[in-house]
């Protein structure tokens, strides 16, 4: 056992380290993790927990309920932690199958403990943003991180898998997870959603699904996802100042849909990191959106690449070294170190990822080959793996997979639910995003109206093509809030206007863009698009373009005063790789020039 208070003693940052965390045993004393978390204790049990999120219990002789974290329920009006306690406790005491479906209609980012009996079971939300990290030895015991459970019971770093990492080479930031629900530790792992773990035995059961889905129509899942976003929406609001993601995501739109009656109560944001495109192009739609439906809007930037002057003047070193011992793998702690800076305090952060388990995105492009193969699930899964994280095939991966499949019982208890559906929501979920959030809860807390079993099982009875299609959430969107539909859902930024493009990094001090190439596809026909800033050049100026297919030049349309053209295309151009490479110069100074190559 170590010592918590000998760990970044001379860091200013310390009193950040595991914020928002938790440590739980039935066979141990709560460790002392910081010196300002409270206990809590139920015969055995015994929770150690940072006071900053909310925490409540009740209890009779027979058992208990512990609730940590932010949760609203569809079924109950009231939205009190406390009283949403009770009534979740009234359901446990009844019957497990109620408890369960009341868990169904609870929607926020927690932890839950219970007990009848001798058994004490914890599971966390809908998708795993609350992560739980388990172990089995010495004695079963969670965390909210794994370096609690590393440091306090002396867990080794795995040599499988730093041979995985230091072979496979999957990414080490932003898309970074490793296979199954592996830790880099031996003996640790990820709890997986609608799994609950037995805290005296080490095992994991199976919970959902616990019966077959009924299949709904088009207009049910509108009514019904139209009801369960507003709802969940408004009760979030009642136990928290609300600030919104705002992006030009399908995702995104939806939650902002749902904030309609309240909109005048709220702050959106959006943050963008300095050199990314895709960013920019989330800043501009959002700031259409907030002028056109006057929503108070803010923008958070961040630089990725922090110099090393900055390390030494912003004390970001030490702040990394804090985040750095709450992580298995980077996301983007210098986005984490922005929001500790200048995110208000005590406002709750609804994000909306989540959404892409509602529109069947392993049988979409990049993906759909691996899903609809004659391959194994063992060996589709590792390849999805593969194809997310940019990892070479390895042993490590096969093995924890099957690991994977065979604790969480995955191909068992499916009753009819999408098998590719369900493994997206069970795995990259609490791996990948539950991870994310370790970050951002250095500043604040996050919650999802996406999170909750009765939403997630809404999308996913809709028609097949309705998910496929993504109709099922768009016309949510026409039901709560059509005009929002008004602007497009994630354009390419070459398609933005460049008067807009050039405003808008000129008003954020970002380097101005003096060329854009538009370009669009009619029937058999490629049209291509030249646009400059008003002031780059002198004098007058002459347009070309090249059309290339799978990196070859196929055609060439040479300097004239038109500033648009377009390309035949035919068999060969169907399936290819496009791309448009557009030129201007001046007129009477031909080396005055610029280029420009966009994907078509």
């Amino acid at each position: 056992m170590l010592n918590f208070d000998l760990i970044e003693t001379d860091n200013p940052y310390r009193h950040l380290l595991w914020k928002r965390g938790f440590f739980a045993s039935c066979f141990t004393e709560p460790p002392t993790v910081h010196h300002h978390w409270k206990t809590w204790s139920f015969k055995t049990f015994n929770i150690s927990y940072d006071p900053v999120q909310p925490f409540s219990t009740q209890r009779n002789q027979e058992g208990f309920l512990c609730l940590l974290g932010n949760l609203v329920s569809l079924n109950c009006e009231v939205t009190d932690h406390q009283k949403i306690t009770n009534y979740i406790f009234n359901k446990l005491a009844k019957s497990l199958d109620d408890f369960f479906d009341e868990l169904d209609n609870c929607c926020g980012r927690f932890i839950c403990f219970y007990s009848l009996g001798d058994a004490v079971h914890v599971l966390n939300d809908a998708t795993g943003m609350k992560s739980v990290y388990y172990t089995s030895s010495p004695y079963p015991a969670v965390a909210s991180h794994s370096f609690i459970l590393h440091n306090y019971l002396e867990k080794e770093i795995s040599k499988e898998c730093k041979n995985f990492l230091d072979n496979a080479k999957p990414k080490t930031y932003n898309m970074s997870f490793l296979p199954g629900h592996a830790s880099i530790y031996d003996d640790i792992r990820v709890l997986v959603p609608n799994n609950q773990l037995n805290l005296k035995s080490g095992k994991l059961y199976r919970y959902f699904p616990r019966q077959e889905l009924p299949p709904l129509s088009s207009i049910s899942v509108v009514d019904t996802a139209s009801q369960y976003f507003t709802e969940l929406m408004e009760k979030f609001n009642r136990i928290s100042p609300l600030n919104v993601s705002l992006s030009a995501g399908l995702d995104s739109r939806l939650t902002t849909a749902a904030t309609r009656n309240i909109q005048d109560q709220l702050t959106y944001f959006t943050y963008v990191r300095k050199g990314e495109k895709v960013n920019y192009v989330d800043a501009i739609i959002a700031e259409r959106l907030s002028e056109r439906h006057n929503l108070k809007h803010e923008n958070h930037f961040f630089n990725y690449e922090i110099t090393k002057s900055e390390h030494a003047t912003s004390n970001y070193s030490l702040f990394r070294r804090i985040v750095k011992k709450c992580i298995d793998f980077e996301h983007f702690i210098p986005l984490a170190y922005d929001y500790y800076k200048t995110y208000p305090e005590n406002r709750l952060h609804v994000r909306s990822n989540i959404g892409e388990i509602c529109r069947a995105r392993y049988y979409k492009p990049n993906f759909d080959q691996i899903t609809n193969s004659n391959n194994s699930y063992l060996t589709k899964l590792v390849k999805i793996y593969n194809r997310w994280t940019n990892a070479v095939d390895h042993l490590f991966s096969y093995k924890e997979f099957e690991r994977y499949i065979a604790e969480t019982n995955l191909f068992n208890q499916t009753h009819g639910y999408d098998l590719p559906s369900l493994y997206y929501w069970e795995h990259l979920m609490p791996t990948w995003h539950g991870s994310l959030l370790l970050e951002s809860d250095i500043s604040h807390d996050t919650v999802c109206l996406y999170n909750c079993r009765s939403v997630l099982c809404t999308f996913l009875a809709a028609p097949f093509e309705d998910q496929i299609s993504s109709n099922s959430m768009l016309n949510v969107i026409r039901n709560l809030w059509p005009e929002l539909l008004d602007e497009p859902i994630n354009p390419p930024f070459p398609t933005l206007p460049l008067k807009e493009v050039n405003r808008f990094l000129k008003n954020n001090h970002l380097d101005i863009t003096p060329l854009v190439v538009h370009t669009q596809r009619h029937d058999d026909v490629l049209e291509a698009q030249c646009e400059i800033s008003d002031d780059y050049f002198a004098g007058e100026v002459e347009y070309a373009f090249y059309f290339i297919v799978n990196g070859n030049r196929r055609d060439t349309k040479w300097y004239t005063p038109e500033n648009k053209t377009s390309f035949e295309l035919n068999d060969e151009t169907r399936n290819a790789k496009l791309e448009v490479r557009g030129f201007v110069r001046e007129r009477r100074n031909p080396n005055n020039k610029i280029s420009k190559i966009v994907s078509a």
